[in-house]
């Protein structure tokens, strides 16, 4: 469940989705570098250089997009 740090870092069977300050340990990055997220539409260089650079800067929740934002990972 990645609506909630609590959930990233709980994960599921296959472990947590995200390792802050290990982005090379983050099931939720290896998805990311593969292209199976977002799901149609791999993301850029830059946007997966900036997301492992947040996970090993320590994965701070914050939205600094603010809240009224839909992110794709939040999407049905």
């Amino acid at each position: 469940v990645l609506e909630t740090r609590a959930g990233a870092l709980r994960g599921g069977l296959s472990g947590p989705a995200l390792v802050p300050g290990d982005a090379g340990s983050s099931r939720l990055i290896a998805r990311i570098r593969q292209g199976q997220m977002p799901p149609g539409r791999p993301l850029a260089e830059a946007d997966r250089a900036a997301l492992e650079a947040w996970v090993n800067a320590g994965a701070a929740w914050e939205n600094p997009l603010g809240a009224k934002r839909v992110l794709w990972s939040l999407e049905p």
